[in-house]
């Protein structure tokens, strides 16, 4: 019995015994009537209070033996479905036969238009392993995890838990089943990107230093008094160090990238000044391989909203690119978009290109160049001490800065590498420049 529930009871004992005691006051009765007729009333109030207190255990017995009644359980399992309902995650409930007898929305996203309840369960996946453990689940009444694959609607990897419901909790019947689904899909191509990523790291490596090696062991053997070789040998072997000493910098890079992608820079970046430095550093290798490089950008050009050490990775990769596989005799050229087509929130947005006449790419080949280690012509990318990962650095420092990369390529015709970057919105003010700069 509550507390609460005692004070009106309390109340009117306290009432009746001090009514009663001034009663006696001032009537002619003896003295040791009084505390007798207190001990008595106390007696009686003891006795309400502990009946009261025994049926109240007892009706709560019963209603806890008792079983839910029809309109309870219907309460339950709405609320139930309700809860199912708003789990993100695929659940299907069947019975003991294997019938259908509910779905969420999250499994008709996982499976779309191909679930209804009603069917049988095999009707939607054949896969021998998830029947036979449906079967196992219904027979042993027992919960059980699989993984399994199914084409439907795409190839995808599946994960089934089978958990038992217990009576009343969804239906009045004993038997029912739910099945949770996940898709294992992502995890697993993520696995494998992962995996390929560092056999494609271990493979660059390994290249270089086993070059290393090997002209070691010949400076060591027949060519160690033989000074001319042995110079030979040394430079290449400083040209292979450096190659390694770039995929292991661009691998570094990769991996900061990917720690910040989520976290968009704040700070505004001079992009002319940014892209002209990086154009009087590339003149020597422009002439090396004998091409033609051109800053065309306004020189009141506006400030974008960007990281300065990180443009400075992305101009630098996607012009030195250029320089190195455009061929011989291009013109590689750096301009400003003009006139922006069919682009949402132009006025917010710079788009700066990088413009080549030379041997063009291949258009089956586009799609994959931000890709790890992927290279158009793997031969001359090592011959130009190419990392492989040049773009897609590109790719994740436009990725972070909420940018976009566009690439048009016409083979022996030329490429447009097109950056597009966030103007920044604290400075419209256009930077004046001296021509001489």
């Amino acid at each position: 019995m509550r507390t609460r529930d005692l004070v009106f009871p309390f109340f009117l004992f306290a009432s009746f015994l001090i009514a009663s005691s001034t009663m006696f006051a001032f009537v002619d009765k003896p003295s040791y009537l009084i505390p007798l007729f207190v001990f008595f009333s106390c007696t009686i109030f003891w006795l309400y209070i502990k009946s009261s207190i025994l049926f109240e255990e007892k009706i709560n017995t019963k209603n806890k033996n008792e079983p839910l009644k029809k309109e309870d359980k219907t309460d339950l399992s709405d609320s139930i479905e309700y809860i199912l309902e708003a789990i993100p995650s695929a659940i299907i409930i069947i019975d003991k036969t294997g019938k259908i007898t509910f779905t969420n929305t999250g499994s008709e996203i996982l499976m779309p238009g191909i679930l209804k309840v009603g069917n049988h369960i095999s009707t939607i996946f054949r896969s021998p392993v998830f029947l036979e453990a449906v079967d196992r689940a219904i027979a042993d009444r027992k919960n059980i995890k699989i993984t399994f694959d199914s084409p439907i609607p795409l190839f995808q990897h599946i994960r089934v838990h089978f958990v038992q419901m217990p009576k009343d909790s969804f239906s009045a019947s004993e038997g029912h089943i739910l099945l949770k689904f996940s898709d294992q899909s992502k995890n697993i191509m993520i696995e494998q990107m992962r995996s390929d990523f560092i056999s494609n790291a271990s493979h660059e490596l390994r290249t270089p230093l086993a070059s290393i090696i090997g002209f070691i062991e010949t400076i060591q053997g027949h060519a160690k008094n033989d000074k001319a070789n042995r110079e030979l040998f040394l430079s290449m072997m400083h040209d292979q160090a450096v190659r390694m000493q770039r995929l292991v910098d661009d691998l570094l890079s990769l991996s900061k990238l990917e720690l910040q992608e989520n976290s968009p820079p704040s700070s505004n970046c001079d992009v002319f000044e940014v892209i002209d430095k990086i154009v009087k550093s590339f003149l020597p290798l422009a002439k090396k391989y004998k091409v033609k490089l051109t800053n065309n950008l306004p020189l009141n050009l506006s400030n974008i909203v960007g990281d300065e050490v990180q443009m400075q990775q992305l101009f630098s990769n996607l012009i030195e690119n250029a320089l190195k596989y455009s061929g011989e005799s291009s013109n590689v050229k750096i301009e400003l978009v003009k006139k922006q087509k069919n682009r949402k929130s132009e006025s917010n947005m710079m788009g700066i290109q990088i413009i080549d006449n030379g041997k063009g790419i291949p258009t089956e080949h586009i799609y994959r160049l931000t890709e790890r280690f992927y290279r158009v012509n793997a031969d001359l990318s090592r011959e130009r001490q190419g990392t492989g990962l040049g773009l897609s650095i590109v790719k994740h420092i436009l990725n972070r800065h909420k940018g976009e990369l566009e690439i048009e390529s016409v083979p022996e015709k030329g490429s447009i590498f097109t950056t597009w970057l966030p103007v920044s919105k604290t400075d419209f003010k256009l930077i004046k420049r001296d021509k001489a700069a």
